[in-house]
């Protein structure tokens, strides 16, 4: 059955991005807050990361329950709900891909579209080829700390407060979850990378998977230390979050870029 499903993958990935596309157009009708007064793209944009990950959060969380021999083999072993997943997940970056082209949004987010070559080149090359599936699961766990990346992003241009208890839970949980999961995952794929069979994979895919792993684990050691100081560190409280103030750089092309690895 599953062999069917690999035939037809082209159609999940046009499902999703039919999807994503809906819920844009659903997302915009309800407009940002009040509070917000920057462009309503960027609050329709991240709306839409958010859910992308609360979705694949759940997904990938049980795709291990599911397929527990996947954490053995993440290159040969995986199952249809691992399958769907990463279809799920490419057709959401295909998506955010025209979205920042059609907007004409480029310039502004080149490191965000720049990224996102690279992951729609991996995902579409190892989805067509029904090879390492397990790595591309195993890198959408960085969804799970995206949740609350992007939580304490867009509570940002809200300008929530900082001694808001919802922030302050939130950005508890971000500091957590960047570790234990970002830090999870880009070690779990640096071990399998590290002890690979010549054998499992092609020089083009191991170069690949090997640089756009270097990057983002530069990328989210920078994110971490970012978030920990800007939350935790900082002395002053009860301070508004503004969307152009410094504390709006939270490295935002660490938050922005988190595919591979959003790659939150």
């Amino acid at each position: 059955m599953l062999e069917d499903f690999e035939k037809i993958w082209v159609c999940f990935v046009f499902s999703s991005i039919i999807f994503f596309s809906i819920l844009s157009k659903l997302v915009a009708s309800f407009g940002a807050p009040k509070s917000f007064s920057g462009d309503p793209w960027v609050w329709k944009n991240f709306s839409i990361s958010w859910i992308h990950a609360l979705f694949c959060a759940v997904w990938v969380l049980s795709c291990f329950v599911l397929t527990p021999e996947m954490v053995l083999d993440l290159v040969k072993s995986y199952s249809m709900t691992s399958y769907l997943l990463v279809c799920f997940s490419l057709g959401y970056f295909t998506f955010d891909f025209l979205d920042i082209l059609i907007n004409k949004k480029i310039a502004q987010m080149w490191e965000v579209a720049l990224h996102h070559i690279v992951v729609l080149l991996i995902f579409y090359y190892n989805i067509a080829n029904c090879h390492c599936i397990g790595f591309m699961v195993v890198a959408l766990l960085t969804e799970v700390n995206s949740i609350f990346l992007h939580g304490r992003k867009l509570m940002m241009l809200a300008k929530v407060e900082r001694s808001n208890l919802v922030f302050r839970t939130n950005a508890i949980l971000n500091v957590i979850t960047i570790p234990v999961c970002r830090g999870l995952a880009i070690g779990w794929i640096w071990k399998a990378i590290i002890y690979a069979k010549e054998d499992e994979f092609t020089p083009f895919n191991w170069w690949l998977l090997f640089i756009t792993t270097l990057i983002m684990t530069v990328i989210n050691s920078i994110l971490f230390w970012t978030v920990f100081r800007n939350d935790f560190l900082r002395g002053k409280k009860g301070k508004k979050l503004n969307a152009n103030n410094n504390d709006m750089k939270i490295t935002d092309m660490a938050q922005n870029i988190n595919g591979l690895s959003k790659i939150d």
